[in-house]
């Protein structure tokens, strides 16, 4: 079955602390998932990170 969900691809070159950021993190985790298919792709370290990420 094809999947109808429209598919958003989040770019950040990190998760450091900084305004994009933060927005990113808040969207990417709060967006209905019934209708969307989000993907965070983060150019530097994971480890770095300081918002929460859970559930993208």
């Amino acid at each position: 079955m094809k999947d109808k969900r429209l598919k958003i691809l989040f770019i950040l070159p990190s998760l450091k602390a900084g305004g994009a950021e933060r927005i990113i993190s808040f969207v990417s985790t709060s967006i209905d998932k019934t209708k969307f298919h989000s993907i965070l792709l983060v150019l530097g370290n994971i480890e770095d990170a300081v918002y929460p990420i859970d559930g993208i």
